[in-house]
């Protein structure tokens, strides 16, 4: 299973429920720690966070930055040692019946998941933009 969303927009809650229903997010000493925007934890798998962060500085953008992609960007052979980390975060860091995502590695993940575990289930939450934008600038506010 992979959930997917953007920031503050209640995947932290999403995911603890998805862990206290059976879904792996990995070690727990693997999961970010609790922070001020987030007193209740993230619930969120470092390597993970990790991974996107790279896969975005390789194609250009940040978190806070999106970089443009065109359609088919995740099949680019150019990002084989992208393929090859998710790989290994997934071997190494979850069992066979979930991982939690971002939304934008997800089109990348999602191949890397079917190859070697069939195809994942992905689920998403929704919260209103606005909602959402406003706790993005109160999260900026206590960075």
């Amino acid at each position: 299973m992979c959930l997917i969303g953007m920031h503050r927009s209640g995947t932290s809650l999403a995911a603890r429920i998805l862990s206290l229903l059976g879904v792996s997010l990995g070690a727990p000493e693997g999961l970010l720690p609790p922070g001020p925007d987030n007193p209740a934890g993230y619930w969120e798998n470092k390597s993970i966070q990790e991974f996107d962060d790279e896969l975005l500085a390789a194609l250009g953008g940040a978190w806070d930055q999106p970089p443009l992609l065109a359609a088919g960007w995740e099949l680019d052979p150019a990002l084989e040692p992208q393929r090859v980390r998710a790989g290994e975060i997934l071997r190494t860091d979850f069992s066979l019946d979930g991982t939690p995502s971002h939304s934008s590695s997800m089109p990348l993940t999602r191949g890397v998941i079917g190859a070697q575990f069939g195809s994942p289930v992905v689920t998403g939450n929704q919260r209103r933009a606005r909602r959402a934008l406003m706790a993005c600038a109160r999260r900026l506010t206590l960075a």
